[in-house]
């Protein structure tokens, strides 16, 4: 039997609104709050959840601190469910620039076991990510989930 496909509402970067490519460099953040990037970002979201998207997609977000806001706003919808992801310079910075000085560059794939005990149920890749990248993925998830076991059963796939 084949399962139902989940649609998905794309929230992109407040940046995206402004016209002027600020989707990519993410500086508004310095000039606005938390509080404020939650606000502007509510009535898109509700809009989604209203009109019965099974997921959010927060896609392409530039800067640590709107990440933080679509993280706080999205705990305030009761079961809803989104990925995050974010548009980076390199391998150590978001475009915005956030970074930490004492960190190296570290497998994709080595995130998964945190992930997965945070309770993530989807992991995947975007842009630069590799059909190689992708089995690193598949094997690192399958040495972390015993399938037999119902927690970790594919049910959940979209």
């Amino acid at each position: 039997r084949r399962q139902r496909p989940l649609v998905a509402g794309s929230v992109g970067p407040f940046g995206a609104c402004q016209h002027d490519g600020s989707e990519f460099h993410g500086r508004y953040v310095d000039e606005m709050t938390v509080e404020e990037l939650m606000q502007w970002h509510k009535p898109r979201i509700d809009k989604l959840i209203e009109n019965g998207v099974d997921l959010l997609a927060f896609e392409t977000i530039p800067a640590e601190k709107e990440a933080i806001a679509l993280v706080r706003l999205l705990e305030t919808f009761k079961g809803a469910k989104a990925w995050l992801s974010f548009s980076c310079k390199d391998d150590l910075c978001l475009n915005h620039g956030e970074w930490d000085p004492t960190s190296t560059p570290v497998e994709f794939s080595d995130y998964i076991q945190g992930w997965i005990k945070k309770g993530i149920r989807w992991i995947g890749g975007c842009c630069r990510t590799t059909p190689s990248d992708i089995l690193k993925i598949r094997n690192k998830v399958d040495e972390i989930c015993d399938l037999d076991d119902p927690d970790f059963s594919r049910r959940d796939s979209p």
